[in-house]
């Protein structure tokens, strides 16, 4: 049996060794009313006195059952009673599950919505959850079910931005322990005692079941989760080392060289994969898109592209740019191309061939003759056969146009193939082309043509750059 004063040293230690907080903080503690919740907002305010911070408290009432009203009026009362500001913020869960989602998701997304709400309005620093080591075995345990890799197998994190989980070395019956301390009684959620959702069958069938093989796999799996994280945060850092030296990012968007991504172990391609693609779309691909993305880096050719997960890759040169969007709609309308983004200062090896003015915006389109092809291009670069072009040049998109893309037979009207990309009606008539007196080989940054594209006879490469100048 865990002493009360051995309990509070122990969050006390796990709160400096993971910086949970530091002193002046206002943290803000999530509290329904049930044990876990109550024990955390007491053991707070008690560390509160010595390591400098204050608490607040926040009750959500999701209006799902009968008891939610005099839950929030318990915690009231609590909070009432120990002179712990007190907030409470209402959420329509079942208005907002008509519109997605199960009513676990849609209800933890609106939760923690309100609390960051409350937590912006009244300026706290952090929000304090009660997720304790048996919620850690739990979430360990669905992942490995449900399929996940090392990311997802190492659990909730004590940090996650905002989030602060000061109990994730605790078991839960320390904290029912704990609470016999004080004159309180916490709300019971009838719905945890019932085996209808995943998460439940968890706790109250298979965990009891693997303690017949092993009586302490909860501490265990624990311990597991503990090791994986550090693991997680070594491979996280290796990723980001190796973007840094051989990627390049513009914007949200990224470029790699293909062969250098190639050498890269399996493990660090695959993270790799899922580091871009989440920063790029805020969504996690599944295992099944990440192969099946590594797969198009090894034998995609020049010009194909595949999405997985909100994100678009495109073949180009011997490089890959991940990009926002997907193959049915092309590049999300709420990330085109930003023409102010491509800014460039004269440079007397290049031949300025044509410019042209789109409002105060001046476009330089620089030539370059080459003997051998560049190892990759940028977003802003079109590399064609010089032998093969007239008199190249940029302009407008003029009545009766048509672009004949690589790779499509036939051929289409200009501004039918900018509907397809998502280019804003507003921006259309003033989007750049590329062009001789012949074809358009150019929708500037976004589709090339079919027209003029080296090949293994080209001896001569015309390197075309597209800058904003800088005056």
């Amino acid at each position: 049996m865990m002493r009360k004063a051995e309990l509070i040293e122990k969050v006390r230690q796990a709160g400096r060794e993971y910086e949970l907080w530091k002193p002046d903080d206002k943290i803000l503690v999530a509290v329904s009313g049930g044990p876990d919740s109550l024990a955390l907002l007491l053991v707070l305010q008690i560390l509160s006195e010595t390591e400098g911070f204050s608490v607040g408290c926040c009750t959500v009432n999701h209006h799902l059952r009968s008891e939610a009203e005099a839950e929030v009026d318990f915690v009231h009362r609590v909070c009432r009673e120990r002179g712990i500001p007190f907030f409470t913020k209402d959420i329509d869960v079942l208005g907002a599950i008509k519109s997605s989602g199960s009513l676990e998701t849609v209800a933890r997304d609106l939760r923690y919505a309100a609390l960051r709400e409350v937590k912006k309005i009244n300026g706290y620093d952090s929000i304090a959850v009660a997720h304790h080591g048996d919620d850690q075995v739990e979430t360990l345990l669905f992942r490995l079910i449900k399929g996940s890799g090392i990311t997802g197998l190492s659990g909730m994190q004590r940090r996650n931005g905002d989030i602060i989980r000061p109990f994730l070395s605790l078991r839960k019956k320390e904290l029912e322990e704990f609470l016999r301390e004080f004159p309180y009684t916490p709300c019971h959620d009838k719905t945890n005692d019932v085996p209808d959702t995943d998460r439940n069958k968890i706790r109250l069938k298979l965990i009891p079941m693997l303690q017949t093989y092993n009586s302490k796999v909860a501490e265990a799996l624990i311990r597991t989760a503990d090791i994986l994280q550090e693991d997680d945060a070594y491979m996280l850092a290796e990723v980001k080392k190796f973007l840094q030296r051989n990627g390049k990012q513009e914007g949200e968007n990224y470029l790699l060289n293909k062969e250098i991504f190639l050498q890269a172990l399996p493990a660090l391609q695959r993270r790799m994969i899922r580091y871009i693609i989440f920063h790029i779309s805020k969504r996690i691909p599944s295992y099944d898109g990440v192969e099946r993305c590594i797969s198009f880096i090894k034998h995609g050719g020049t010009g194909k592209k595949i999405s997985t997960a909100g994100c678009l890759l495109y073949m180009s040169y011997g490089s890959v740019i991940f990009q926002k969007g997907n193959t049915h709609f092309g590049i999300k309308s709420d990330n085109n191309v930003n023409l102010m983004s491509f800014e460039y200062t004269h440079d007397a090896k290049t031949d300025i061939i044509h410019d042209m003015f789109v409002g105060d915006t001046s476009w330089i389109l620089h030539k370059e003759i080459l003997v051998n092809p560049p190892e990759q291009l940028g977003k802003n670069q079109l590399l064609l056969d010089a032998d093969q072009v007239g008199t190249i040049g940029i302009r407008y998109v003029k009545t009766g146009d048509r672009f004949s893309a690589k790779g499509i037979k036939g051929s289409k009207k200009v501004n039918r193939v900018m509907s397809d990309l998502h280019i804003p009606i507003a921006q259309r008539n003033t989007w750049p082309l590329v062009a001789d007196e012949n074809h358009i080989y150019w929708i500037a940054f976004l589709r090339v043509s079919r027209f003029a594209l080296p090949d293994d006879s080209t001896t001569r490469f015309l390197l075309l750059t597209l800058k904003k100048e800088c005056r």
